[in-house]
């Protein structure tokens, strides 16, 4: 009976030592889901950032944009004139691109900041009267990106209207 004390003792330390390592399973178990959890957590915080900073910058750039509001206009022995106001962003290095058969120019064409004036002239080359003007204003953003805007001024009209990329007319 004094060997079977023994035996007692290291089954008891046997089960004891199994429970340990149980329980230590179990900890290593949740810690790892935790973990894992938290990683989830992080993956939608940081695409939530990139959602939010995408916005910005797409906020940033649309308030960078020019937007030119067309006021008087006419014709002179010169050719066509049309004065605008920029209520958007500050551009920089503006040009005015038309048909080969017009000459253009836009005033001022190194700057306008926002709320300054600037004007277009078109004259044209080797005909008597001003047809439709198709015209297009290029320049570069306050974040250094080239950009232009379309235009149609039709000739029984004084001003200016926006096309978009189709060539439409904008209202």
């Amino acid at each position: 009976m004094s060997n079977d004390a023994p035996l007692w003792a290291q089954a008891i330390a046997l089960i004891i030592t199994g429970g340990i390592v149980a329980w230590y399973t179990w900890e290593t178990h949740k810690i790892r889901k935790d973990a894992a959890h938290q990683n989830e957590l992080i993956s939608k915080q940081v695409e939530l950032m990139f959602q939010s900073l995408k916005f910005e910058v797409g906020r940033e750039e649309l308030a960078s944009e020019p937007f030119f509001k067309w006021g008087s206009g006419g014709t002179n022995i010169q050719g066509k004139y049309c004065q605008f106001q920029n209520e958007g962003g500050a551009v920089t290095n503006l040009q005015v691109k038309t048909s080969s058969d017009l000459q253009a120019s836009i005033r001022p064409e190194d700057h306008i900041g926002e709320g300054q004036a600037g004007g277009v002239h078109f004259r044209v080359v080797g005909k008597a009267s001003v047809p439709d003007i198709q015209f297009e204003v290029h320049y570069t953003t306050r974040l250094n990106k080239r950009g232009k805007k379309s235009f149609i001024l039709l000739s029984d009209q004084g001003l200016p209207k926006e096309e978009d990329s189709s060539g439409n007319s904008k209202t």
